[in-house]
């Protein structure tokens, strides 16, 4: 009612569907899952827009999220193919920091990222502790770390197309809001307690709404 007298408001999923990215949002879903078969990483198969314009499409439309996070795998080996072949860029600063925090494995690293002959496609090696003579390929990590580096590497991207001028470490500094449905998803309890601080503590002007079933995840 609206003074005293009854109105109807409509609400058109259809409308919503056609105008997502108009608010520059990053929704990222439970679905946080890495094809373990999959190890060559290739171009996306459809053309993608840049996350701050369709960052919340999957979560609005409820379609599978798997596309989504090998894309950003690939685009972790764009990045170091085109800038000197080097992990000395914030992405991979800031995903190998919050894995070592969260794991207490100062070994984790990014080992190596390599072409695959005849191919536009790539491999990603990391070390950890207990393989550091024999990087494994990034899908054999546990799917709690899987789950965090498309965490924290989503958002990082976000924040780069939200702000494409602003370069090196001030991208933690932009602005923006971000969605992740059931951020306890795939974490150890421990894990749980922690990576709230962590989200807000790297990107610190990022207002983030999350939901969970864990209450580790408040009490951290």
């Amino acid at each position: 009612e609206r003074n005293e007298k009854p109105e109807e408001t409509v609400r058109d999923p259809v409308y919503f569907s056609k105008t997502t990215g108009r608010i520059p949002l990053l929704a990222i879903p439970d679905s946080r899952f890495v094809n373990r078969q999959v190890q060559e990483l290739g171009p996306p198969k459809i053309r993608t827009e840049p996350l701050c314009r369709s960052g919340a499409r999957h979560f609005i439309t409820q379609e599978p999220y798997e596309n989504k996070v090998l894309e950003l795998l690939y685009n972790l080996c764009l990045d170091y193919s085109e800038n000197r072949k080097s992990f000395q860029q914030p992405v991979f600063r800031l995903i190998q920091q919050v894995i070592r925090e969260l794991t207490d494995d100062e070994k984790f690293a990014f080992h190596s990222i390599g072409r695959v002959a005849g191919t536009n496609a790539f491999k990603i090696f990391v070390a950890a502790a207990g393989n550091e003579n024999e990087p494994l390929p990034i899908q054999y990590a546990s799917q709690g770390t899987l789950s965090v580096l498309v965490i924290f590497g989503q958002i990082f991207y976000f924040l780069q197309t939200l702000r494409p001028k602003i370069t090196g470490d001030a991208i933690l500094q932009v602005p923006g809001i971000v969605i992740i449905d059931e951020i306890d998803a795939h974490l150890h309890p421990s894990w749980q307690q922690k990576v709230v601080g962590m989200l807000t503590r790297h990107f610190p002007n990022v207002q983030f709404i999350v939901s969970a079933h864990s209450p580790l995840i408040v009490a951290g």
